[in-house]
């Protein structure tokens, strides 16, 4: 498949709130995990597309989502719909087809089944959750990780508005990294939401596991994009003039 990800990087698919691009991980073991969401492309009245980065790489890759977003709109088969079950309909999908777009539905497949077996973790969690079973904030870390991998803001508010208040009232001296690199995740999706006010109640929760620079930009960011000028002025109060967090290193 390492051939399969340099020859066809990065892939479009519909997703909740506008085109989606991934690209699958060079090298990516196991189930899971195996694709990043580079940005989604919302419309815009005057024809074309605006993207809104999910991640650093997105920046430097504009022609591969573009090419992307160009096949997903080119390609009829993307749109077909057929039935797992029945491997007649098979036939019709790519299989006489150029060997780069049988290649590219090779990487779909892939992706689907990526996303079919994320959606299978996250499941299994918010079930455990309903039954109020113990969850480890590793638990909870790995599935809101899948969340944002796979741009799911939307599947996730349940889950993070019902994460929230665990996360932010664990014991500090427990899995501190775990639980801040969580509440950094639930942020994350909030802010994709559209819901800055729960992102800054998460950003704001991870620095009880320690102060650092990423951590109080992050906060600061929701509470602009929040408009709570209290919360950015204080936050802002908080990080040095050098542009460091007053106490606490290194910790993302």
């Amino acid at each position: 498949m390492d051939s399969l990800h340099d020859s066809v990087p990065d892939i479009a698919v519909h997703g909740e709130g506008g085109i989606d691009v991934f690209r699958r991980k060079a090298g990516a073991e196991g189930a899971t995990g195996r694709f990043d969401c580079l940005c989604t492309l919302l419309p815009v009245p005057q024809g074309g597309h605006r993207m809104i980065a999910h991640s650093g790489a997105a920046r430097h890759a504009r022609e591969g989502i573009e090419l992307a977003r160009d096949r997903l709109a080119a390609t009829p088969w993307l749109g077909q719909v057929f039935a797992l079950g029945r491997t007649a309909g098979y036939l019709s999908l790519a299989t006489t087809a150029p060997v780069a777009d049988r290649l590219m539905l090779v990487l779909y497949l892939d992706f689907l089944r990526a996303w079919h077996l994320a959606d299978l973790a996250i499941g299994g969690f918010e079930a455990g959750l309903g039954r109020r079973e113990t969850v480890s904030a590793r638990q909870a870390r790995h599935v809101l990780q899948l969340l944002v991998d796979f741009n799911r803001p939307r599947r996730a508010r349940s889950l993070v508005v019902a994460l929230l208040p665990r996360l932010i009232g664990a014991p500090r001296d427990e899995g501190a990294a775990d639980v801040a690199a969580a509440l950094r995740l639930a942020g994350e999706l909030c802010l994709r939401r559209g819901d800055p006010r729960l992102a800054l109640a998460a950003h704001e929760g991870a620095l009880r596991f320690g102060e650092t620079r990423a951590r109080l930009m992050r906060a600061r960011a929701a509470a602009q994009a929040a408009g709570d000028a209290a919360a950015e002025a204080r936050l802002a109060a908080r990080i040095g003039q050098d542009g460091t967090a007053r106490r606490g290193a290194g910790v993302a």
